[in-house]
């Protein structure tokens, strides 16, 4: 056998598995080459510049040749065996079970996964519904609103809370005690979270530093007291 064997394997919907033998023959004659070509560049002491003896070369560097031709072999024969079976890894195939020992074949497996086949899809006899759509004053005025709303810019004022500020506030409950820094909602009416809106309520008309109080609702029939110390901040 002096030519390489390749055994394909369908392992799942994508994955593949290679398993390939390199002969030894082939092997062999890449190491004698590649010891000729060693030969000719080596300098030893006692030979003149490239007459260095193969068979001396080998008896030196003989075992670092061999798995030098075995990477170069691995490489080379799964880049030949992809291509063949027109095979596309969709990543770096793992080598497993390599077998590779001086004077025997070279073996060993390849998995991997491949890129799915995609079909496209007759197009011929499609047709589209051209969608007319009118772009009012109003709706550009909108959008311009909410992008406004959006990209807002804060600055701090001194007179108490109106609705469409942003208030920060930090939020004690009892009488566990735990603690919220630096909450920061904006009072808007129909906007307020849930289980939020009597507090916020009453931080309308509340000022800067002021602490507001209120009962929630625990959802369990219970109602648990907080308190907020509140911050104001105007959008520009």
């Amino acid at each position: 056998m002096t030519e390489v064997q390749v055994y394909l394997e369908n392992i799942g919907h994508l994955n593949r598995r290679l398993s390939v033998v390199v002969p030894i023959a082939q092997l062999e004659q890449t190491k004698k080459q590649r010891l000729s070509e060693l030969a000719k560049t080596t300098a030893l002491d006692g030979f003149r510049p490239g007459k260095v003896p193969v068979r001396v070369i080998e008896k030196r560097y003989g075992e670092s040749v061999w798995w030098e031709v075995v990477q170069q072999s691995l490489r080379a024969s799964l880049f030949d065996a992809l291509e063949k079976n027109a095979l596309n890894p969709a990543g770096k195939p793992q080598i497993d079970s390599v077998k590779a020992e001086p004077g025997n074949d070279l073996e060993y497996t390849a998995t991997f996964e491949i890129f799915p086949q995609v079909s496209i899809p007759e197009l011929k006899g499609l047709s589209l519904e051209k969608l007319n759509v009118e772009i009012t004053e109003a709706n550009v005025d909108a959008m311009l609103e909410k992008m406004r709303h959006q990209y807002v810019d804060w600055v701090e004022v001194s007179r108490t809370a109106q609705q469409g500020d942003k208030i920060i506030f930090d939020l004690t409950r009892r009488p566990d005690g735990e603690a919220l820094k630096d909450v920061a909602l904006v009072l808007e009416e129909g906007k307020m979270p849930e289980g939020f809106s009597v507090l916020l309520a009453s931080a309308v008309g509340s000022a800067a530093g002021e602490t507001i109080s209120a009962l929630l609702p625990t959802g369990k029939d219970l109602e648990q007291e907080i308190s907020a110390t509140i911050d104001i901040k105007k959008n520009l």
